[in-house]
């Protein structure tokens, strides 16, 4: 009964952990620039470097390469529901074999882990593409 109940308080201290971090590029969005404050675009005006381009795209170098991470992350967040979905039919088509559900209870369980490490990965790196570009990806 008190692992029960630990497991409980765990699971809802991982939610409030995953929510505030996953909605903190919203609060933060327009009180701090990285670049006004290290000065990091006059530096770059003296040198030239203010029109660098990723793939020759009207976007910023910084804005392209968030734009790959976010692609990449987005792709791996559709692998893992994909796992879940297959971990689901295995336990669904297991009849009652021992083994088979234990491999989808497995499946499911890294699957869910996987989705949460990427989702986890996709506040980061909106968080930090917001910061370096001054532009949010929420809308």
């Amino acid at each position: 009964m008190k692992f029960n109940k630990i497991k409980n308080y765990s699971r809802i201290f991982s939610l409030i952990f995953f929510l505030v971090f996953s909605l903190t590029p919203i609060f933060v969005e327009g009180s701090f620039s990285f670049t006004d404050s290290t000065g990091l675009n006059a530096t770059a005006e003296k040198t030239g470097h203010t029109k660098q381009k990723l793939f020759n795209s009207p976007e910023s170098l910084e804005t392209g390469a968030g734009a790959i991470v976010m692609a990449v992350l987005s792709l791996l967040g559709v692998i893992f529901m994909v796992l879940v979905i297959f971990g689901g039919i295995l336990w669904m088509t297991a009849g009652g074999n021992e083994q088979r559900v234990d491999k989808a209870k497995t499946t499911i369980t890294r699957a869910i882990i996987g989705l949460a490490v990427v989702l986890l990965a996709y506040a980061i790196s909106i968080f930090i593409v917001s910061v370096f570009s001054g532009k949010t990806f929420l809308g």
